[in-house]
């Protein structure tokens, strides 16, 4: 009889089931999404204004010019193109919101953990311990970084095809149904063009294959795919999946050449595995007591202590012989720490990949491996104790709750790039590179002064940093400082001399200082080393003007017109072509650029006066005195105003009036060299340079 009532009910079961799990899911969306919440209404910080507001690929959305830029291998320095449409999405929605960004980040975070979740319990069987592991995956505080900064989104959107990837793997090891494998090979590639690091992926499958899967070993564990197969056939299955790692790996690769600094000699082999042991107990240090949290600045220049390095190894060497002597009667553990170690290799500085060998956010993948380690491992443990299962899932849930609590401590560190950059220099106050991140921030929220000092305090600690020369050139430009802009522009090319942008800076800062022949050389040096085609028009432009005002007019109307072939609606280029047509005495030709100015343009103070100008060397008198009265009346009072009113009156020759009208502009702006030459042109009948010059 019982066993007729207990064969009833059992159809039940899948159904408690089902409902357990979309219980459990919901419980872990809803801490993430409380968690991160907050985050919705945080600003721009660090690099989201390279990667989205000053992204030129962003700005109109989802568009085939965007979308075919997107898939340019010259975009930035890796090959993101999934990330950049996604931004191109957020944009269509929201534009240049930086709500928007986040809120996208933070749901595609929460389904990576209501994912990981459903993944999990499938192939373990065991929905309490997935979600616990999910839980601390998902509330623990080196995810902010990934989820709170808009340039990461790299990180959680890469996870969510992993995720979907490996749950269709686990299908095909259990049906071994082609459509599955097919699925599993285009979420790779997907979660590959959102971010390079998930290369390790083929290796992650083959973890999987040894636990929870099973088909590598004998003893199967629950919810297996069927028992032990042949390990030629599990690797073999493998390839299409380790060609596309290799191949995106060798892209990746050659787009860093450059980027960083490689070690010569032994230090080739050596100085990467320090920097490895070392990232791989500090990240493991940081799982466990997340303290001290800030934006990563540890770049691969940074000297590591020889002693920290021989004792990074030995722990680390120490941590996997322990989890393989285990291997048999823990196998989670072998796969747990086998996770953590895999997947971490492609940022773990063995191999050079971008500037920074530690950080929060590298962790995202990784301590996947660890939650299951550790959840698993406590659970054993609590048997072994015979301590109840309830006080065992209360003291998991007492863990993530603290986790969450630090988390949104963290949290709001985030919020703006000062209030982030503050908090890593307080921990870090020697570190030069925070300083200048914190100098960045100041500068992007508009205060020059702030930002200029802690430039200086940046240069001070490590003069070797180009960026600070860089960036504080740009402030004493900005300021009327262009000597001393140019002094550290000069010194910021001969830091970096293959920097393009420094070696433009410095010819625009030799213009604005008036040192004109050097500015000429430096532009054509910049022209010479063909840059990016998109900053060929603003060279020319350049050029053309170190060449007009030395006096060359005919070879700067040559630079103006490269400059409007590249970019037809240049204006400031079209302008300055009209200027230099004008000085070689083709009137004609620069009265109709200036026409097609002020068209464009009818507040246009200098277009318009210029037009007249032009207008008045034609003998088109009536027109010319038309321009120059609307001249005057765009800016009443004004040195232009004068100027024009006075050149209204010596057309009609009341040389007297004209007399007055010149001497009040030069009484609005000393410095006006049209007012000087007109009076004495026109008035007084002396050379240019009279004694009226202040």
């Amino acid at each position: 009889m019982r066993h007729d009532q207990a064969a009833g009910t059992r159809w039940l079961l899948p159904i408690f089931e089902r409902r357990v799990h979309l219980a459990l899911g919901l419980l872990i969306v809803t801490a993430a999404l409380f968690v991160f919440w907050p985050s919705r209404r945080f600003g721009f910080v660090y690099d989201d204004f390279r990667y989205v507001v000053d992204n030129p690929l962003l700005k109109q959305g989802l568009s085939w010019q965007g979308i075919r830029g997107a898939f340019r291998l010259s975009q930035e320095e890796f090959w993101l193109p999934a990330v950049w449409l996604s931004y191109m999405a957020d944009v269509q929605i929201c534009g240049l919101l930086p709500q928007s960004f986040h809120l996208t980040n933070i749901l595609l975070h929460s389904a990576n953990a209501l994912v990981l979740f459903l993944v999990l319990a499938d192939v373990t069987g065991a929905p309490v311990r997935s979600a616990l592991a999910t839980a601390l995956f998902a509330v623990h505080p080196l995810r902010v970084e990934s989820v709170a900064w808009i340039t990461e989104r790299k990180d959680v959107l890469s996870t969510l095809f992993l995720l979907l990837a490996i749950g269709a793997y686990v299908k095909y090891a259990r049906t071994r149904l082609r459509r599955w494998f097919a699925a599993v090979v285009a979420l790779f590639a997907a979660g590959l063009m959102a971010k390079p690091m998930l290369v390790s992926l083929p290796l992650l499958l083959l973890v999987l294959d040894y636990w929870p899967l099973g088909r590598l070993r004998e003893n199967t564990a629950q919810g297996s795919a069927g028992g032990r197969e042949e390990p030629w056939k599990v690797l073999v299955e493998k390839a299409p999946l380790a060609a596309l790692s290799v191949l995106v790996s060798l892209l990746t690769l050659a787009k860093q050449r450059g980027v960083i600094h490689v070690e010569d000699g032994p230090a080739a082999i050596l100085a990467p595995l320090g920097r490895a042991a070392t990232a791989y107990v500090l990240y493991l240090c940081d799982a466990l007591w997340p303290h001290r949290l800030a934006l990563s600045f540890y770049d691969r220049a940074q000297a590591i202590p020889i002693w920290a390095e021989i004792a990074a190894a030995a722990a680390l060497l120490g941590a996997c012989s322990a989890v393989v002597s285990v291997r048999r009667r823990f196998p989670y553990a072998a796969a747990g720490w086998a996770w953590y170690v895999v997947s971490l290799l492609p940022v773990s500085g063995i191999v050079p990949v971008g500037r920074h060998w530690v950080a929060d956010r590298f962790t995202y993948l990784p301590h996947i491996g660890l939650a299951v380690l550790v959840v698993w491992l406590g659970a054993d443990l609590a048997k072994r104790l015979r301590l109840a299962r309830s006080l065992a899932v209360a003291v998991g849930v007492v863990v993530a709750v603290a986790l969450a609590l630090l988390s949104a401590e963290q949290l709001r560190y985030w919020r703006d790039g000062v209030t982030l950059l503050s908090r890593t220099v307080q921990l870090y106050p020697r570190s030069a590179e925070a300083r200048l991140l914190l100098a960045d921030a100041y500068r992007q929220q508009g205060d020059r002064e702030r930002a200029a000092e802690l430039y200086r305090q940046t240069i001070a600690l490590d003069p070797g940093l180009w960026e600070s020369h860089f960036n504080l050139a740009s402030i004493l430009k900005r300021t009327g400082h262009p000597q001393e802009a140019v002094a550290h522009l000069e010194e910021a090319l001969r830091l970096d001399p293959v920097q393009e942008r420094i070696r433009y800076a410095l010819a625009d800062a030799l213009l604005e200082a008036g040192r004109l022949p050097e500015a000429e050389a430096r532009m054509r040096e910049f022209l010479q080393g063909q840059p990016d085609a998109d900053a060929l028009p603003s060279a020319y432009n350049l050029l053309g003007l170190s060449l007009l005002w030395q006096g060359e007019a005919r070879s700067a109307a040559e630079a103006f017109g490269s400059a409007v072939r590249l970019e037809p609606r240049n204006g400031e280029a079209r302008y300055n072509l009209a200027v230099a047509l004008g000085r070689l005495g083709r009137h004609d030709e620069a009265i109709a650029l200036y026409r097609e100015a002020v068209e464009l343009a009818p507040n246009d103070l200098r277009a318009r006066l210029n037009l007249a100008e032009n207008l008045f060397h034609r003998n088109r008198f009536v027109e010319a005195e038309a321009e120059f009265g609307r001249a005057a009346g765009l800016a009443p009072g004004s040195a232009e105003s004068h100027f024009a009113q006075g050149r209204i009156l010596a057309g009609r020759g009341d040389a007297a009036a004209a007399r007055e009208a010149y001497l009040a502009g030069l009484g609005a702006r000393a410095v006006y060299p049209q007012i000087r030459g007109a009076l004495a042109r026109e008035v007084e009948n002396l050379p240019a340079q009279n004694p009226l010059s202040p």
